[in-house]
């Protein structure tokens, strides 16, 4: 199956990217990253070097997210999309 990945403007002129339903933003002071609220979390514990929120990771761009970081909170991500597809096709009878 092919991984859908979004490059565009948001409506402040922020270039972002989407992917499998997270998000990366650049601002003009700042990086955001919003995997969501279910793996910020769940990954508190490696975040407290970060200002986060729920949902958003906010960091600056000399000190950004390491790459096994975002490996990690984005399979937390892609799980917790899954399992949520999961519950709901089970509570309609399907699949």
């Amino acid at each position: 199956m092919a991984t859908e990945t979004v490059d565009r403007v948001d409506s402040d002129e922020n270039p972002s990217l989407i992917c499998q339903g997270v998000r990366a933003i650049s601002a003009t002071n700042h990086c955001s990253f919003y995997p969501g609220a279910f793996p910020v979390a769940a990954h508190a514990d490696a975040l407290t070097a970060y200002n986060t929120g729920r949902g958003t990771i906010r960091f600056q761009p000399d000190r950004p997210l390491s790459s096994a970081l975002v490996r990690k909170l984005v399979k937390t991500r892609i799980a917790e999309r899954g399992l949520g597809r999961a519950k709901t096709a089970s509570r309609r009878g399907g699949p």
